[in-house]
């Protein structure tokens, strides 16, 4: 869902949904997600790319029976499987190899949340500043791994297994409200017990770096997606991910 929304009030909110359609292409990646014999109904299905960065790639949602269909180009991916309340052992993330004209079934499994990491957002100068709309990813030392995201005050809550855990606001939702991610970002043992109190910084981006990106031909490129991190060892902060507009700014 989407809203749009005036911050001084000039227009009553709007919130509509948005459907995105995979591309229809001639091979498929095809498979059941439960948690022990439990279908699991509308969970998340992520690919992601297995070779480079290992950037997303596509995603789709579950059926009604737990059952998924996701469309690709050929190539290698990882397939991961995303509910609320279970994580997801990337330890054990499949390796798909899909060639042309090819339909893989791989099944997917997801493992019941013991624990519950809770905590907020806050700005790094101002701790009472809760941070709005922070889109969450989580990994425990084990390699479990959840989502999650932040409410209009910077209050999150994650359902996740016993262990320590680093969740981390994704670059997506940070930059745009002009913050930056701190490196050394801390740690939550929830091994014997909940965590409700985790408190995540964030500094304000004080300096701005502007330009444009261009090919050797003087062609703008647009769309381009990069990132700075500081200079130096220790590195400590990065900033990122910017996106190039029309004409090759940023």
């Amino acid at each position: 869902l989407f809203r749009l929304s005036s911050p001084t009030g000039r227009f009553t909110p709007v919130t509509n949904s948005f459907t995105i359609t995979n591309t229809l292409f001639a091979q498929s990646i095809t498979g059941q997600i439960r948690c022990g014999t439990t279908n699991m109904t509308n969970a998340i299905v992520v690919l992601i790319d297995a070779s480079g960065e290992g950037n997303f790639h596509s995603g789709t949602v579950a059926n009604s029976t737990g059952g998924y269909t996701i469309k690709a180009p050929p190539g290698a991916y990882r397939l991961f499987a995303l509910k609320s309340g279970y994580v997801f052992d990337v330890m054990n993330a499949p390796v798909i190899t899909l060639n042309s004209n090819a339909t893989v079934t791989t099944n997917l499994s997801l493992l019941a949340a013991t624990r519950t990491l809770a905590g907020r957002v806050v700005d790094a100068g101002n701790t009472n500043l809760g941070l709005p709309g922070m889109f969450l990813t989580a990994q425990s030392a084990s390699g479990h791994f959840v989502i999650g995201a932040c409410d209009a005050n910077g209050d999150f809550s994650l359902r996740v297994s016993a262990g320590e855990w680093a969740p981390e606001p994704e670059y997506s939702s940070v930059t745009p409200l002009g913050y930056i991610t701190d490196l050394a970002s801390p740690s939550f043992d929830t091994t014997s017990a909940n965590v409700t109190n985790a408190l995540i910084t964030l500094p304000k981006g004080t300096a701005l770096f502007l330009g444009s990106i261009k090919a050797d031909t003087g062609t703008p490129i647009r769309g381009a997606q990069f990132w700075c991190d500081q200079d130096g060892e220790p590195r400590q902060y990065e900033s990122g991910e910017i996106l190039s507009d029309t004409n090759g700014n940023y």
